[in-house]
């Protein structure tokens, strides 16, 4: 499996143990105390591979303000779970710079000129 396919894995087991913790779901299955530290654990591995990742992908397809916008997010939901104070706006400043990622890419190549239209002549 390539490193983004276990990242994935690990992002799939984070995320369904977020759901356990934050909709009191699913306690029949695992204890609230290893959910959490499900979530933690899986997220924190998930996060390292997929900044691995990062570093051998292309500049061009691959974007670190979303990056750093993941880890400001995943710090919040850890400050959430642990009950510590400025933990919504760590979640509101991450989200935020996660979603000003989808809208600019410094690694974007719009500056190189295409040579596809360009005929012989």
């Amino acid at each position: 499996m390539t490193l983004k396919k276990i990242s994935s894995l690990f992002f799939a087991v984070a995320f369904i143990c977020a759901l356990f913790v934050f909709t009191n779901y699913g306690y029949g299955i695992i204890s609230k105390s290893t959910a959490k530290i499900g979530m933690i654990a899986a997220g924190a591995i998930a996060i390292l591979l997929n900044l691995l990742a990062f570093r051998t992908e292309s500049k061009e397809e691959s974007n670190l303000f979303f990056w750093i916008g993941s880890v400001i997010v995943f710090v919040g939901l850890i400050f959430k779970i642990m009950h510590y104070p400025m933990s919504q706006f760590i979640l509101l400043v991450g989200l935020v710079v996660t979603g000003i990622s989808f809208f600019y890419n410094p690694f974007s190549s719009s500056n190189q000129n295409s040579d596809n239209d360009l005929l012989d002549q």
